[in-house]
């Protein structure tokens, strides 16, 4: 029986024509060079690539990134300049691919940093928190240079602070933050070693404002306003004896606040320099001034709404504007413009429409010890706003407009 003939490629016949395609291509490739002018041609791709911000196949970057995810509540390691993720680290979040969060060392982590309030409330709820907020991670510092040791993240929904190791990039220790409403941003202790990190509360302005809001026009809907202008009482004196009221509510919550921590600074650090004492009694005081700001803020928009619930919306967009939103556009109009027209001296004065930022650079640039903990050292060296004028600045954000909120009321109808 005659053999049926196959068709297409055998093994044999596709290696050999592969072999010939190859060399031929090899040939076509170099035009004929010499091997020495192809190894000299091959070492100037090279030096190329070694000079651009290309990384290639099997190189390594000569930089690595530590980004924080957000609502995912992991960190992510990214190459530089490739930006190739390189690891994904669990931390407040569950993963399936690393058992985080599911075995029993990893819910340990999870757990054992706890507050006693919040273990009672996870225990019909799985034992842990499944969702977090990542923000702000940074490394620890040994003498003002990151050391490697370790990388601090917060969650901003739960209010967390967690450790990475460094030498096997894992976490190891997760702990609750007692007497606050989020923890959004921090900074490690740079000198002479991280033994401490500074946590940022940022609801003070939105405190501030929910206590003052409805001050005037609750009080008008609720027909308690015309009860109380029926005394001999001017209008001028409502407002600010409610407004004295409020900011030492404000006054001495802060008081209490800062006072235990700096009660548990001295007790278990005796090395603490004293002369940063000041700069922690001026942090004091600002923050009951910025407080005081909003307070004020609160009650002109109590004395212009004309129902509560549009008060309410308006002191939740007024903290959005002064605490996220302003930022971000001065930073956008900084890109945009390159440095033409926004000069510092510019800067400095639009800096001064918020008084979030009064507060932040008077904190982070008005002492040496607190611009040093804070890597504002530079700025602070930059900076051609005095203390004095960010102190006057802050009474401004006091003064006008609780000014403005007596005039505007005083012709309000009740």
């Amino acid at each position: 029986m005659a053999e049926e003939k196959r068709e297409g490629l055998s093994r044999r016949r596709l290696l050999g024509t592969a072999t010939v395609a190859g060399a031929a291509g090899i040939t076509g490739i170099t035009g004929g060079m010499t091997a020495r002018e192809f190894v000299e041609t091959a070492k100037a791709a090279q030096s190329g690539r070694e000079s651009s911000a290309e990384v290639q196949p099997g190189d390594l970057d000569e930089y690595y990134g530590f980004n924080s995810s957000g609502q995912t509540g992991e960190i992510r390691i990214f190459g530089l300049p490739s930006m190739r993720e390189l690891m994904r680290i669990p931390i407040f979040n569950r993963d399936s691919a690393t058992g985080w969060g599911l075995t029993n060392e990893s819910r340990k982590i999870l757990t054992e940093g706890l507050l006693p309030a919040s273990k009672k409330f996870l225990e019909s709820r799985g034992g842990i928190y499944v969702n977090g907020d990542a923000h702000h991670p940074h490394m620890s510092f040994t003498d003002g240079t990151y050391d490697g040791r370790y990388i601090f993240i917060n969650d901003k929904a739960n209010c967390r602070i967690a450790r990475v190791r460094c030498d096997v990039m894992k976490c190891d220790k997760i702990i609750e933050i007692p007497n606050a409403s989020d923890i959004h941003g921090l900074r490690p202790q740079k000198y002479p070693r991280t033994g401490y990190i500074f946590a940022n509360g940022e609801h003070m302005p939105l405190i501030a404002l929910l206590l003052s809001h409805n001050t005037i026009v609750g009080e008008i809907e609720r027909g308690t306003m015309a009860l109380l202008l029926a005394h001999p009482v001017a209008r001028w004196q409502v407002i600010f004896g409610k407004f004295f009221g409020h900011a030492v509510i404000l006054a001495i919550a802060t008081v209490i606040g800062y006072g235990l921590a700096g009660a548990a600074i001295m007790v278990s650090d005796a090395t603490a320099d004293p002369k940063a004492w000041p700069a922690f009694a001026a942090m004091i005081g600002t923050s009951i001034l910025l407080g005081a700001a909003f307070v004020s803020i609160g009650y002109l928009l109590s004395a212009v709404a004309s129902e509560t619930a549009v008060a309410a919306g308006a002191a939740i967009g007024v903290w959005l504007f002064f605490v996220i939103i302003y930022d971000m556009a001065i930073l956008g109009l900084l890109v945009a413009d390159g440095g033409k027209t926004i000069t510092v001296p510019v800067l400095n004065w639009m800096l001064l429409f918020n008084p979030a930022d009064v507060y932040r650079l008077f904190n982070l640039t008005g002492f040496s010890q607190s611009a040093s903990f804070a890597g504002m050292a530079g700025v602070a060296h930059d900076a051609q706003l005095s203390m004095s004028a960010l102190l006057a600045a802050l009474m401004c954000w006091i003064a006008v407009p609780l000014s403005a909120a007596v005039l505007v009321f005083g012709r309000k109808q009740v």
